[in-house]
Parts: structure tokens; sequence; C-alpha cells
């Protein structure tokens, strides 16, 4: 059997000694299979793509000598417009390169989210932060629309900190029961906003429940989402909105979703008010299989 031959970039971020490792969790012919499967009106789940393959060298060791510029990262060609890593992991802590104000913990951000009002709208991941929100700043629950489906809408407070955040899922495709009223698209959610201003913040993410559709579907998605954006800044011109990137799930999927995640970039680049959230750098570094 062939062997191909890959090559791999990576940001050196600080000195010292290290180990480079690199897993092949899908080849180019996978790739190919990948993107004609999706492209396709009706799916064969009997298509195959290829098993993770095994990077003989992995393990390098790597000595770094002290530098003073970083390396910057392109990727796929395409040159994105946060192309410098976003940080490393150094002692089991996150060091980051972006945020001028240092944040301990989760704790300790509670100042920022002081006389605050927080949207946060997408899929499982975009939950999980509304979830870590209301268990660190013990918020109460004052809106819950059903009870037995966890992904409706939901809204928590604190009247001592004055601090308000929703959370409602984004439209299909999505896994989850109910009806189709309880998902809006993310789309309609933000054209309906009645809030704005300075202390309002919109947190938001789709993708991973797109990935098995063709690429056309998740572009349509942003471009509606960055219209209903722009719109919302006519009127309220110092509301921020947040997107969470795609981050790493070490499945054959994950080649789709690091597609989606510089197709996100390249969308939004151009608006000052709108972040890309870098998690997919975060989830690389952490040793966590999930």
């Amino acid at each position: 059997m062939p062997y191909r031959t890959y090559t791999v970039k990576a940001p050196l971020l600080m000195s010292g000694d290290f180990t480079l490792e690199v897993k092949l969790l899908l080849s180019v012919e996978g790739i190919y299979r990948w993107t004609n499967f999706t492209a396709e009106p009706t799916h064969k789940h009997t298509t195959t793509y290829g098993k993770f393959g095994k990077i003989e060298g992995s393990g390098l060791p790597v000595k770094v000598s002290p530098a003073t510029n970083f390396l910057s990262l392109i990727r796929y060609g395409m040159v994105i417009k946060d192309s410098f890593a976003s940080g490393c992991l150094h002692a089991e802590k996150w060091v980051s390169l972006k945020q001028k104000v240092p944040i301990e913990s989760v704790a300790s951000s509670r100042e920022c989210f002081r006389n605050k009002v927080v949207f946060l709208l997408g899929d499982s991941t975009i939950k999980q932060f509304f979830y870590v929100g209301t268990s660190t700043f013990t918020l109460t629950r004052s809106f819950h629309a059903s009870k037995i489906n966890g992904q409706t809408s939901q809204i928590d407070q604190s009247k001592h900190d004055n601090i308000t955040d929703y959370y409602k899922t984004h439209g299909m495709p999505i896994q989850l029961t109910g009806l189709s009223a309880t998902r809006p698209y993310l789309s309609d959610t933000i054209e309906s906003l009645t809030l704005g201003g300075s202390n309002v913040y919109v947190i938001d993410n789709v993708g991973v429940h797109l990935a098995h559709y063709d690429v056309s579907y998740y572009i349509h998605r942003l471009m509606r989402i960055k219209k209903d954006i722009l719109d919302h800044l006519k009127i309220y011109p110092e509301t921020r909105f947040i997107f969470r990137g795609m981050n790493v799930v070490e499945s054959i999927q994950e080649w789709a979703l690091f597609r989606f995640e510089i197709i996100l970039r390249e969308i939004f680049k151009d608006l000052d008010r709108v972040v890309v959230l870098n998690v997919w750098d975060f989830t690389t570094m952490i040793p966590l299989n999930d």
C-alpha cells in the first residue's frame, strides 16, 4: 500500500522541551469521500472514510530556543483574520495570548457579568456555558418553557449582581424532540431581539449538527445570521456578538468542523462588533478525551 506524505505546521509559543504528537483523523481519500457524501441528496451510511491513521514518529521530542516573535498559523492556504495562535497550555493552565485582562477562574469573572444581559443561543455546548454561569454566579431560574425538554428556552437571573442569562437552542437540524416552534433559527432569534446596547451580549454557535450536510447549507446559515446581526447593530450599535467557534472532537467529522471554523472566521472577519471565540486551539491542547 503506497504511503502519503503530509506537512504539519505548529506554532512555537514558548521556549523549552516539548513533544510533538500528530494524529491522522481523515486521509485525503477520506476527505474526498466525505465531501461527496455530504453533497449527495440521500446518504449511504455504508460509506467508509478510513480509520484513524497511525503516524510513524509521532511523539517526536522538540527543543524550542528562546525567540521574540510568534509564528503565524496559515491553515489550508487561507489566512485567517486572527491568524496567530490564541494561547498555549502551561503547567496545566491555559495561557491566553489575546486576553488583555487576566481571569484566573470562571468565578473571578463575576465582575464582567455584573449588570449584563447575556443571550446564549446554540447547541448543547452553549447550554453548557449557560449552566456553568448559573452554578458559578448562583443564578435563580425565573423561566423554563418545559422542564421535560432541557433544550427549550430558559432564563436565569441574579438580582444582587443584576445578571440575566437567556438560553435558547438553534433551529433544525438538531437532535432534539418536541415542537419545531421551540427551536427557531438563530437568525430569527437575533431578528426578534428587542434589547441591545453596551450591557447586552449575544453568544451563539451553530455547526456540529450541520456536519453531515453540504457546506453550502452552513454558508447560507451564517450569511443570514450576519445580515440580522448587521440589522440589529443599526439600531443597537453597542451590542457585542460573540460566536463560539468549533472544537476538536477526534472523529471523522473533525475535518468538516475545521473547515466550518475557517468559513466562520472568513464570513465575520469584517465585523468589529463580532468576536469569534477560538476554542479550537484550546480544545486541541487540553488533555481530555471529550
